[in-house]
This record gives C-alpha cells, sequence and structure tokens, in this order.
C-alpha cells in the first residue's frame, strides 16, 4: 500500500500549496517507510543512473518481513553506491 505525494516544494515560497492528510489503519505489525525523493533520485550503480522510486518500492517489499537490522543489511549490500542507510530500525 502506497499513498500518493503531494508535489510542494518544502522551503519559503509564495503560494504555498497545503499538504494533504492522510488517516490509514494500522495493525499490529505492520511498518511504515517514510523516505523523501532524494533516496530514489541518486545517481549511482553500474551506469551511473538513477535507483527510482519502482527499485526502492520493489525492494522495500522485498525486504519487509526481515529484522529492522537484516534489512538495513540488505540495502546497504544491495547498492552501496546508490543507498547508505544509517540509522534504519524502529522510533
Amino acid at each position: 500500500y502506497s499513498i500518493a505525494t503531494d508535489s510542494v516544494t518544502i522551503g519559503k515560497f509564495e503560494n504555498k500549496k497545503p499538504f494533504t492528510n492522510h488517516i490509514i489503519s494500522l495493525k499490529q505489525g505492520d511498518t511504515i517507510y517514510l523516505f523523501t525523493d532524494g533516496l530514489q533520485d541518486q545517481f549511482g550503480g553500474e551506469n551511473g543512473k538513477k535507483f527510482k522510486a519502482s527499485n526502492l518500492k520493489q525492494l522495500l517489499l522485498s525486504i519487509q518481513k526481515e529484522s529492522f537490522d537484516k534489512q538495513k543489511e540488505i540495502i546497504n549490500k544491495k547498492s552501496p553506491k546508490y543507498l547508505i542507510i544509517n540509522n534504519l530500525g524502529p522510533y
């Protein structure tokens, strides 16, 4: 399940549009991943291309049942040229 983002720049700009509020129902065991477009827009890999949202989503879905420590390990091994996660864990 994913929530569509608002195209709103963060910072001081005139005519700033408000963010959309979302209400979601969570069940025990659900995990929420929050990240900015900066993560998916990282250039790297063998061809110096962006990681892309679809690859990030596929990666997160494939590791969601792993422990947070294991998820961190998998992400960092997946492509350290793209992604380095230092503080992955429950907050």
